[in-house]
């Protein structure tokens, strides 16, 4: 399991932030990535990839009927938004789509604080 997340490792950060990260620092980094995989269940890890590659949920998003907000990442290598996020906004009704930039690609949700205007002016739409 360590081997299979180390080998993921350099696919979820952006080129900018692997360039730019000192080596010492990209090792420790990496390190610490195979290290948190250890503690994961490999049955959970199978169940959601086959989930993943097996369920095309395109069909059901026109059934949801709550305001949605889809967060994108521009440098995410995994989802960019125009393959992910812009086109499935366009396919839920009151969907709203935030478009952020992150050094961290596809980790941007350790960034949310970047987008903490969008994400309160959203939150109004419940009363929070």
């Amino acid at each position: 399991m360590k081997l299979a997340s180390l080998a993921e490792f350099n696919f979820g950060i952006s080129k900018e932030a692997l360039r730019a990260t000192p080596k010492d620092e990209l090792a420790q980094n990496f390190e610490e990535f195979g290290q948190e995989s250890l503690f994961l269940d490999i049955y959970d890890v199978k169940y959601c990839n086959e989930a993943c590659m097996n369920y095309d949920i395109e069909d059901d998003l026109g059934k949801i009927t709550s305001k949605v907000l889809i967060i994108s990442c521009t440098q995410d290598p995994h989802f960019p938004p125009e393959l992910d996020g812009v086109p499935m906004s366009r396919m839920i009704k009151d969907s709203q789509l935030i478009i952020m930039d992150s050094q961290l690609g596809h980790l941007c949700f350790n960034e949310l604080e970047n987008i903490s205007d969008e994400l309160s002016d959203f939150m109004k739409n419940f009363g929070v």
